[in-house]
């Protein structure tokens, strides 16, 4: 027997969702009632069960509806997940950015750098009066605040912040521009390549300020004595894991327990620091027949394994400080510093996965890291779990992903706000 004919017959619900793709959008709009599948909720496992969604959110959990219509898919074999999440992202104004990171089951994305506010602006405005379902929800830092000539410095129209006399203006025009967080960048660069960068005073006052408007405080810093004064002026959250190549011997753990004393979350982005070292991931994501039929050709072209960098390998050290913050305790979040070259929006993060678990963390904390724990420590309300009232963005795999997390690619399905995405990039429809 031919063996994709055999996997079918193993797996009803691909049989499902495979007529489900040809039916027209008014059939993807209507009810869906999972049975007999497993579910991950973003926090813990469900034995099988049923799953009801009506109008675009989770109508039920364990409890078949009396409703005839909606459209019945049999789960045995699969598990249901949250929509994921990507902690860290730069989307730069591109509305194509969300579509292809849905189409991996990325149904949320953080932005955690745009230059010009105005572009961030006008992409929220489309997305308002331009609904469209198969995009990732978008959130965003806005503009960060870097020193002139510092690093990610300077597009024409960008704002950027000197001292700490600044920081009152800076922040209250971030969030007039409807920036959720504040990202706060100290980088002085590397050997033979120095930046000016901000000075401790400024970081400060900037953190302070940005909590006094409500905001969360992220701040991009790659060496352990900047993260060191973060971490002590009352950051909230590391935008990086720091490249330890640089710093002291024993800075590692002393940063660790200072990073735990103060519950500071960290993004290590180690599908970021991969691509800077080699391009072994992003090779290996462009031959995984999962997820590579589902890229663009501009996606394609910057996962090009010869755009990585040549940082000395840190990843063996990189490793070892994750499998140390998720031993301490340390909330781990999971974001891929998208489209940097190397790292693409969506597909990425499954690379992100990957690399955590490689890192020791079991996989079902690896899916928290990339649903709820991203969803209650960035304050994103109705995302990261499948409980009763959330919004039904939902992806349906083969397979147990809080065993293997590889699962995790085998998707069968992805719904938002309870319609069925088509999966297929522009131009392949």
């Amino acid at each position: 027997m031919d063996s994709s004919i055999a996997r079918f017959i193993v797996h009803p619900a691909v049989i499902l969702i495979v007529a489900l793709g040809v039916q027209a959008a008014s059939d993807r709009e209507r009810d869906v009632v999972f049975t007999n599948v497993r579910v991950f909720d973003g926090i813990r496992v469900l034995p099988p069960t049923t799953v009801a969604v009506s109008h675009g959110a989770i109508a039920s959990i364990g409890r078949t509806p009396a409703t005839s219509d909606a459209v019945r898919v049999d789960g045995s074999g699969t598990t249901l997940l949250p929509g994921f999440i990507d902690a860290h992202v730069h989307v730069s104004g591109r509305r194509e950015a969300l579509q292809d990171a849905a189409r991996f089951g990325v149904t949320a994305v953080v932005d955690l750098f745009e230059r010009l506010p105005p572009r961030m602006q006008a992409l929220r405005r489309t997305l308002a009066t331009e609904a469209e379902y198969a995009e990732a929800d978008y959130f965003s830092a806005g503009a960060g605040a870097t020193v002139k000539g510092g690093h990610a410095c300077c597009s024409e129209g960008q704002p950027t912040i000197a001292e700490p006399s600044e920081a009152e203006a800076f922040v209250r025009d971030r969030v007039a521009e409807g920036s959720e967080y504040i990202k706060i960048i100290i980088e002085h660069g590397f050997p033979g390549k120095p930046l000016p960068t901000l000075d401790p005073a400024t970081v400060r006052a900037l953190i302070a300020t940005a909590h006094r408007h409500g905001r969360l405080a992220i701040v991009h810093a790659t060496a352990p004595e900047d993260a060191r004064v973060a971490i002590e002026g009352g950051a909230d959250g590391l935008a990086h894991l720091w490249v330890s190549s640089r710093g002291r011997p024993g800075d590692d753990e002393q940063l660790i327990a200072l990073i735990k004393a103060h519950h500071v979350f960290v993004i290590p982005t180690l599908t970021m620091l991969e691509a800077l070292t080699s391009g072994a991931g992003s090779a290996a994501l462009l031959a995984d027949q999962k997820l590579a039929p589902f890229l663009t050709e501009r996606a394609k072209a910057n996962l090009n394994p010869a755009r990585a960098g040549s940082l000395t390998d840190p990843l063996g050290t990189a490793y070892e400080n994750v499998r140390r913050l998720h031993r301490a305790g340390v909330r781990i979040l999971a974001g891929t510093d998208a489209p940097n070259a190397g790292v693409e929006y969506g597909i990425s993060l499954h690379r992100e996965l990957e690399l955590l678990a490689a890192a020791g963390l079991p996989p079902i904390d690896v899916l928290r890291a990339a649903t709820s724990s991203i969803a209650v420590t960035l304050r994103l309300p109705g995302h990261g779990r499948i409980v009763a009232g959330a919004p039904a963005d939902l992806v349906l795999v083969k397979g147990d992903p809080t065993r293997d997390i590889l699962a995790t690619r085998d998707i069968i399905g992805i719904w938002k706000n309870g319609r069925q995405l088509d999966r297929q990039p522009p131009g392949r429809r």
